[in-house]
């Protein structure tokens, strides 16, 4: 609700439709993203701004918050060193080769990554992903992205294709054009549903696939190898209260793992929250150093309710047992 009264939306979205996330390294707080919807059908340039913000993970409260403008906006944000020469719609975030240390890694739905310094929300570089992904519907191009530290690539999910693309950034410090640094496509893998949050579990050196396809309904979370081989497909029931899952994330200590959830706050048979988080115990089983061995319970839990009034608000730990007794 901050972030909107102090101007996300452009007076047209009154929601803050997070759509992605990140943790800052010492766990106090979070990233994440305002996929501003298109509330007038067809309309995607109205919204501005659209902000990134961190914000702390106890109370909510905005730490920083960067606001982004399209093209077609009289403050036109800068890019690059340049003044940005097409729309925004930032809907994905990811750390990168350092970690979080400096950057962050944005994907827009008009099939663009950014490279985003953390101290002033500087975007310093940026790849074009266009002529990989194709023809994609308005509205429906890069919605998930992740970075896996074992290959070295970045793995872009298209939300109309459910297809994830797999792509090397390798010109970090050489790039010379840093509007348009050089991308290559190495793979590309289907999604069983359109891809709306993805996280790199290098433990077990899986991609989580969260693909939260219908409002108010079943989400899908599904384990990946980095080649698109599936290990693991979980369901987890309309009835746990997550209105339109948006992105996944799991804590550096693997005890907790984090759900985005861009219209939680909206329906009221959803939890109400932008952002929750769950015991993470390793629903799939796939093991790996370090990951917790808690047994789940063998039957479904009742569906728990938000602890919080925050929009971090905080399942409890039965989503745990509903995964592993709902995954099919």
């Amino acid at each position: 609700e901050e972030a909107v009264t102090d101007g996300d939306g452009g007076g047209v979205d009154e929601y803050f439709r997070n759509s992605g996330l990140v943790l800052s390294a010492d766990g106090d707080s979070y990233w994440a993203v305002n996929g501003v919807h298109p509330v007038i059908s067809k309309d995607y340039t109205s919204y501005y701004p659209k902000s990134v913000i961190k914000a702390s993970l106890s109370d909510d409260s905005i730490e920083l918050r960067c606001p982004f403008y399209g093209s077609s906006s009289s403050s036109a944000s800068e890019f690059a060193g340049s003044t940005v020469s097409h729309e925004l719609d930032m809907e994905a975030l990811t750390f990168g080769p350092d970690a979080g240390a400096t950057y962050m890694y944005i994907g827009d739905e008009y099939n663009y990554i950014y490279q985003m310094q953390l101290a002033d929300c500087t975007i310093t570089k940026q790849w074009d992903l266009n002529d990989i992904v194709g023809d994609v519907s308005g509205d429906k191009g890069i919605e998930a992205l992740t970075y896996s530290v074992d290959t070295g690539y970045f793995y872009a999910g298209i939300q109309d294709t459910s297809t994830i693309h797999v792509v090397s950034l390798a010109d970090y410090d050489s790039c010379t054009d840093t509007t348009d640094c050089t991308v290559t496509e190495v793979d590309n893998w289907s999604s069983v549903n359109a891809p709306s949050g993805m996280f790199y579990y290098a433990v077990q050196q899986v991609i989580y696939v969260f693909m939260g396809t219908t409002t108010n309904g079943a989400q899908y979370l599904n384990a990946y190898d980095v080649d698109g081989t599936v290990q693991c497909e979980l369901t987890i029931p309309s009835s746990f209260g997550i209105a339109r899952g948006d992105g996944f994330f799991i804590d550096e200590n693997n005890e907790y793992a984090y759900i985005v959830d861009s219209q939680g706050p909206m329906w009221d048979e959803s939890l109400g929250g932008n952002l929750y988080k769950v015991v993470w115990d390793d629903p799939c089983g796939l093991g790996g150093t370090g990951a917790p061995t808690t047994t789940p319970a063998p039957t479904p839990a009742p569906a728990p309710t938000a602890e919080s009034e925050n929009n971090a608000a905080t399942a409890s730990a039965p989503l745990v047992a509903t995964l592993v007794s709902f995954g099919l």
